[in-house]
């Protein structure tokens, strides 16, 4: 147990929230997680030229060295660690750098999902932290300041581009990638291949205490989320800060824009929820087409995934209308 560490990156929108709540802490299992907020102060929060990866790695290491003396591996997760989609993953390469500076012998695992499952639901994160644009100024932003800040960036889904730094910076052997489906369509398998990499190994049935069936993060109706997009007016998300739900005033102007949209969204009908949801799917495929093949090709390749089956789009069926992706619905 002595050097190993296991942390996992991301990406958003993949499962992230049941892992940090289910696997990584379960010392049942034998692993042990550092704090996420520890993580984002120590790793993620400082400026590029004010981060001290010797205090960070002091800081951290006497967590870890905590976890691993309850005889334990330990887990660094958190998904901001492959950057954020608002800002377009800008932070990504800076991120993964820190991470080779303080845990060089560190693995890696890599959490990819479908890119418009994936850009559709963190649409509607965007929505539920505070967001007021329509999915289309949100995919598009318009330009402000002159592009002084990082937005929403449809290239940050070409997962190839960090994946392939990640195994150049940490090696290949070191850098494990699961599609997200995976876990929706045999969750065992996905938590089984995720210990394997580590180096964990575990009788299959103890993997049936964890509670695959368990939601995190659950996300509203499509009506109730279009009501609130509207009713965030009130207190929005621009695009530097997010509502401050500390406050007295706006966590009245917070409570109220959540319990009206939940209750006009349990209003509507079955066939307005599926409307709202299906307009902006059918758009955002029309709008990406075959944009990602050629990536999803490059990490089907050095990964040895059959992205196919899991409803990606790979070059030769970049022409074919594909089928939503296995477990599009679930943890979104």
């Amino acid at each position: 147990m002595a050097n190993k560490l296991l942390i996992h990156i991301g990406y958003h929108k993949t499962g992230t929230s049941w892992l940090q709540t289910h696997l990584f802490p379960s010392a049942e299992l034998g692993l042990g997680m550092v704090g996420m907020e520890e993580v984002r102060k120590t790793l993620i929060a400082d400026r590029p030229l004010q981060f001290d990866p010797v205090l960070c790695r002091t800081t951290l290491g006497a967590t870890i060295e905590q976890i691993r003396a309850k005889n334990l591996y330990p887990v660094i997760s958190h998904e901001e660690l492959s950057g954020n989609p608002l800002s377009g993953g800008y932070k990504s390469k800076e991120l993964a750098q820190r991470l080779l500076d303080v845990f060089p012998d560190a693995k890696i695992l890599i959490t990819i999902r479908e890119q418009r499952a994936i850009i559709y639901s963190c649409y509607q994160q965007y929505i539920k932290i505070g967001g007021t644009s329509s999915f289309s100024d949100y995919v598009f932003p318009r330009p402000r300041w002159s592009a002084r800040l990082p937005l929403f960036d449809l290239e940050n889904f070409k997962y190839h581009f960090l994946i392939e730094h990640y195994r150049n910076l940490f090696g290949q052997d070191n850098v494990c990638v699961l599609p997200y489906e995976q876990f929706f369509s045999a969750p065992t398998e996905f938590v089984g291949s995720i210990l394997d990499f580590a180096g964990i190994k575990l009788e299959q049935n103890q993997l049936q205490s964890l509670r695959f069936n368990q939601k995190e993060n659950v996300t509203p109706n499509p009506l109730a989320l279009e009501v609130k997009r509207r009713l965030n007016f009130l207190d929005p998300l621009n695009t530097v800060h997010r509502p401050d739900s500390n406050s007295k005033t706006n966590k009245f102007k917070l409570d109220l824009i959540e319990n009206v949209s939940s209750f006009v969204g349990n209003l509507g009908p079955k066939t307005l929820q599926n409307q709202l949801k299906e307009s902006k799917k059918g758009w955002l495929k029309s709008t990406v087409k075959d944009m990602y093949a050629d990536s999803n090709r490059r990490v089907a390749t050095i990964c040895d995934i059959d992205l196919k089956s899991w409803g990606y789009c790979l070059p030769a069926d970049a022409s074919q209308a594909l089928a939503i992706p296995a477990g599009e619905e679930v943890l979104a």
